[in-house]
């Protein structure tokens, strides 16, 4: 994918990255759904280098159609996703380079973002301390 990627920016080529398949599925919910830090950086980083403005429902997540029998490395819900991976969504969200629509106020993917911006607040704070 890396390759495909490199050679679409290369080549001017630009894909539509919020177009979904037959199951109702862009690419990168499918590397979310695969717990797969690489491929969301790599789609991230092809859609900030492109200007496309990258859609995510929380929805969408949650009712992910894996389309395929039931794989282990496939996440069960959003509980399971690799704190990086919700890292990356965290900050492109903050620099407005991705649009999320959560669920309200019981989100499960706003709770993380709350969790995962108090770590990066507590290690600064620690950082500060110590240095």
């Amino acid at each position: 994918m890396r390759k495909i990627l490199e050679s679409a920016t290369k080549n001017k080529i630009q894909f539509e990255l919020n177009e979904k398949d037959n199951y109702g599925n862009c690419l990168l919910l499918r590397a979310i759904d695969r717990n797969n830090t690489e491929m969301v950086k790599l789609i991230i980083d092809y859609a900030n280098k492109n200007k496309i403005q990258l859609e995510l429902n929380e929805k969408d997540i949650e009712n992910y159609n894996h389309g395929e029998k039931d794989d282990k490395e496939l996440i069960k819900s959003i509980l399971e996703i690799k704190s990086e991976i919700i890292r990356l969504l965290l900050d492109n969200k903050n620099e407005k380079k991705l649009n999320i629509t959560f669920l309200g106020s019981n989100s499960v993917l706003l709770k993380r973002f709350n969790e995962e911006q108090q770590i990066q607040l507590d290690g600064t704070f620690f950082f500060l301390i110590f240095n």
